[in-house]
């Protein structure tokens, strides 16, 4: 609101799972805490002044929702349908009410667990919209590891910058999950590889493994800052900007 910023216009950043961005909600550790980490960054200049959209999910539908491949059981991915409701009716919203930078370079989309799985298939399926992800305990060990690996094989598009979060303990403490919890790990990991592969060197992507963090927003609160400063770095802000 400020008059030096009148004309200004700003990068967006699109999340899934938009009940817990901003607020702690009943039944979860803890909030994202998106706003009050963002403002601080910026205020620090380490990272570009952006808007942060929270797209709150479908409830009890939420998994049909984000879903992008087929898994057992009864549920219908509507991973497409969603991908198209971003670009069809959030995306160009946002752009009539708020000054944004609408290219592909300025619009990242991202999320945690299907969430991250859904802002996935959106860079993938629609790199003219969405051009940097921020994936956050993605679930490519769950349900068929195999069939997370097929999709992850047939990426046609790739983000031209690439933040990754996962942690080490994603189904707890327990030992018995040990196994579990390094298959999320190495799924992480090959999807980090998946990405050089396609030519994003280390300046565009980025991993973190939190070796200690679960599946919770506590971990994804902890590992934020080091996502907005990866992906919104002053040093990209618009010239004149």
């Amino acid at each position: 609101d400020d008059p030096e910023n009148a004309g200004r216009a700003y990068p967006v950043l699109y999340m899934q799972d938009g009940q817990n961005l901003f607020e702690k909600m009943p039944g979860t550790p803890a909030e994202w805490a998106a706003d009050e980490t963002a403002t601080r960054l910026i205020n620090a200049r380490e990272m570009q002044p952006i808007i942060i959209v929270g797209i709150p999910h479908s409830g009890e539908r939420r998994m049909a929702e984000y879903l992008p491949i087929a898994v057992p059981g009864d549920i219908t991915p509507g991973g497409d349908r969603y991908v198209e409701f971003l670009v069809t009716q959030v995306k160009p919203r946002i752009d009539r009410l708020f000054r944004t930078l609408d290219q592909p370079r300025h619009t990242a989309i991202g999320g945690s667990s299907l969430g991250a799985a859904v802002a996935l298939h959106a860079v993938n399926t629609r790199p003219d919209v969405f051009g940097s992800l921020l994936a956050e305990s993605l679930p490519l060990a769950t349900w068929d590891p195999a069939a997370w690996e097929n999709y992850i094989r047939s990426i046609k598009a790739f983000p031209t910058r690439a933040y990754i979060g996962m942690g080490g303990r994603e189904l707890g403490n327990d030992p018995a999950n040990a196994n579990r919890n390094r298959q999320y790990v190495d799924a992480a990991i090959k999807l980090d590889h998946a990405f050089a592969s396609a030519g994003l060197d280390r300046s565009r992507r980025l991993l973190i493994i939190a070796d200690d963090a679960q599946h919770d927003e506590v971990a994804w609160a902890a590992r934020l800052p080091d996502a907005l400063r990866f992906l919104f770095p002053p040093s990209m802000a618009e010239p004149g900007k």
